[in-house]
């Protein structure tokens, strides 16, 4: 039985607009204008409360998959965004992706 696709381009819509959000906020980021950063992050908030309402219309597997690299990408742009701000994110970063043991297991015993 084929998915009620309704609703479904209102929310691809939505991750789009968002998606473009972030790369605006990045761009910002980029240009190490934090103020505009924090504008932009405030409204960020708008977008993604109609992401809300619209985060659980049915979607037939192509949306899905369309969806899901919408969100890659916004957590992937969110990632250069927090390493701009917070150089010091990437060490952690690399740190999970590698698993490699925190700080505190590295120290001497003794």
């Amino acid at each position: 039985m084929p998915e009620n696709n309704t609703g479904a381009p209102d929310a691809l819509a939505r991750y789009r607009a968002l998606e473009r959000h972030c790369e605006e906020i990045l761009e910002a980021a980029r240009r190490d204008d934090w103020r505009v950063v924090e504008q932009l992050g405030r409204q960020s908030k708008a977008l993604i409360d109609g992401l809300r309402e619209t985060a659980r219309a049915p979607m037939d597997d192509a949306t899905r998959r369309e969806k899901f690299g919408l969100l890659r990408s916004i957590v992937r742009i969110d990632a250069q965004i927090r390493h701009l701000a917070q150089p010091w994110t990437r060490v952690v970063d690399r740190m999970l992706v590698a698993g490699t043991p925190d700080a505190h297991e590295r120290r001497p015993r003794g």
